[in-house]
């Protein structure tokens, strides 16, 4: 049968701003996993409103605002351990955690200990031999435990990965083999989202570990962590949640678990009116937009190029990594916007309009990625987003 527009309705989803990185990101979670739920394709574009840019869906004839939302629940399996035997399973997560971390302490007290006593050749080796081999393999015991757990325990399968899209070579290797095996047309989220996440072929030397995207800006710092995050999002995040965040936008009131890619996330003495660290002056956040958001990094993927994964729309600009995105006019899909972000005229240093244009790309935008402070006490944020 032949579409027609009569078929869809469109749908304003005005707290979505595409001019920031958090609001543009959870357009791109909205587009992804309604498409997962409806048979009929859903498209989107992008229209100026009250002078911010605002993205519209175009929808089936019965899906209303409240369904989106509902839609939305449902697809992201909202709360999945919030039962009794949920928070249980979650519970024996957390002890193997501890366990694990404990081991790996261990492990590092005693190889410093024998740094200190300045051993050399044969003596150093045998030490490191006879000292460390069993609590190598306690680490290792402990570590599988501890991935078993949180891989019966993951709502998703990516979160299987740990704390960290950082993971072990071999770890990450073998969770996106058996995310691989299982993947449909509708069901292939976790997969684009371990591809987002890295390439198990551009390791880091120093810790096996690969080497993770861009929008990684969740790494340790206040002992948060990039999929930890995730995890709490999605047993924080409800249907009102969603429906208030796309539909019913409020000032952001909701404490931690941010994923930090809103750019007023920036948050030091310079950039504030007051002392951010001061009593009632916390940072706060939108659980739901950080969600969504997380889920659009399916559209993101990391390739390998020279020694480094390349994330998709990154690159540098006079010393600066910089994302850059584009906004269009036209209606289209999921797979479309794919072929869109990746499009390499996008990254010039003055992307041609003229070219672009064509394609339906009626607005680009910039912003850099920067580090404020120096590891393992800093943070990574997105400065304010500039058209290019």
């Amino acid at each position: 049968m032949t579409e027609t527009t009569n078929a869809y309705h469109d749908i304003d989803v005005p707290g979505l701003d595409g001019s920031n990185p958090l609001g543009y990101l959870a357009a791109l979670g909205l587009l992804v996993e309604l498409s997962a739920t409806e048979s009929a394709p859903i498209r989107m574009s992008w229209k100026i409103c009250n002078g911010n840019w605002k993205p519209t869906l175009r929808v089936g004839p019965r899906v209303s605002p409240a369904e989106v939302s509902q839609l939305l629940a449902a697809q992201l399996r909202l709360n999945k351990c919030s039962s009794e035997s949920g928070a249980a399973l979650e519970a024996a997560v957390s002890t193997a955690d501890k366990a694990h971390m404990s081991a790996k302490k261990r492990l590092k007290d005693a190889l410093d200990d024998i740094k200190k006593r300045k051993l050399r050749g044969k003596e150093r080796q045998q030490a490191i031999e006879t000292e460390t081999r069993p609590l190598v393999a306690e680490v290792n015991q402990k570590r599988t435990a501890w991935l078993q757990l949180l891989k019966e325990s993951s709502p998703s399968p990516e979160l299987a990965l740990g704390k960290d899209p950082a993971a072990m070579q071999e770890h990450f290797r073998l969770t996106a083999q058996e995310i691989a095996s299982d993947v449909l047309p509708k069901t292939r989220g976790s997969a684009d989202l371990i591809a987002a996440f890295g390439c198990d072929a551009v390791v880091d030397p120093k810790s096996s570990k690969v080497r993770a995207t861009s929008f990684c800006f969740v790494t340790g710092s206040g002992h948060q962590y990039f999929l930890e995050n995730v995890r709490e999002l999605l047993n924080c995040v409800d249907v009102e949640r969603i429906q208030q965040a796309l539909f019913s936008p409020q000032p952001h009131s909701d404490p931690k678990l941010s994923m930090r890619w809103d750019p007023i996330e920036d948050r030091r003495y310079a950039m504030m009116w007051s002392d951010p660290t001061s009593s009632g002056n916390e940072a706060k956040t939108n659980w739901a937009l950080n969600l969504l958001a997380y889920r659009g990094l399916q559209l993101m993927p990391c390739v390998p190029k020279a020694r480094r994964a390349a994330t998709t729309g990154f690159s540098s600009h006079n010393q600066s990594l910089d994302w850059t995105w584009p906004l269009w006019s036209a209606w289209l899909t999921q797979n479309s916007v794919r072929t869109l972000l990746s499009l390499q005229e996008l990254q010039d240093d003055e992307p041609p309009r003229a070219v672009l244009a064509p394609r339906g790309i009626v607005e680009v935008f910039r912003a850099s990625r920067i580090q404020v402070g120096n590891p393992p006490l800093h943070k990574l944020n997105f400065t304010p987003p500039r058209s290019v």
